[in-house]
C-alpha cells in the first residue's frame, strides 16, 4: 500500500492559485509566505542546535532575538520590482514577511548564542544556561 503525503497548506495554496488564475489578477505584492519553512532543533549536550531553511532571503533581512527560554527568528522576502513591459504569467515564489517562535524547555544563554548563513540555511546555536544545566550532587555520608 502507497502512502501519500497530505499537506492541507499545500491544498491551501494550489486553491489560491486556481482562483488567482480564474480571476487572471497576478498578485505578486499581495504574496506572504503561506508554507511553513523548514526547521531542525537537534539537542546535544549542552546545547541546541536550529536550522532554518531560508532561500534567497538576503542576510540584511533576517533578524534572530531571544529571551530566556525562546528564540524568535524574523525574515522578510521582497519581490522584485516589474519592468514595465513585463507580465507574470506563472509565479510560485513566496514573498513577504514570516515569523519562526520556538520555545526551549530548559532556560537558555542568551549571550552565547551564535548563528551563521550559509547557502541558505541559518544555523543558530543556543546553548543551555548553566543553571539548566545538570549537576553532579554529592552524597555525604554522616560521621
Amino acid at each position: 500500500m502507497t502512502m501519500l503525503r497530505f499537506s492541507p497548506l499545500e491544498e491551501v495554496s494550489l486553491l489560491r492559485n486556481q482562483l488567482d488564475r480564474l480571476f487572471d489578477s497576478p498578485t505578486l505584492e499581495k504574496r506572504t509566505f503561506n508554507h511553513i519553512l523548514p526547521v531542525e532543533l537537534v539537542e546535544k549536550g549542552n546545547e541546541y542546535t536550529v536550522k532554518l531553511a531560508m532561500p534567497g532571503i538576503p542576510l540584511e533581512d533576517i533578524k534572530v532575538e531571544s529571551t530566556q527560554k525562546e528564540l524568535t527568528i524574523t525574515a522578510k522576502k521582497q519581490a522584485r520590482e516589474l519592468q514595465k513591459d513585463e507580465h507574470v504569467h506563472v509565479s510560485e515564489f513566496e514573498y513577504g514577511s514570516f515569523s519562526k517562535h520556538l520555545t526551549f524547555p530548559c532556560a537558555i544563554n542568551t549571550d552565547a548564542i551564535s548563528a551563521s548563513y550559509d547557502q541558505g540555511i541559518l544555523m543558530v546555536t543556543v546553548p543551555k544556561a548553566e543553571s539548566a544545566q545538570p549537576k553532579q550532587i554529592e552524597i555525604k555520608i554522616p560521621t
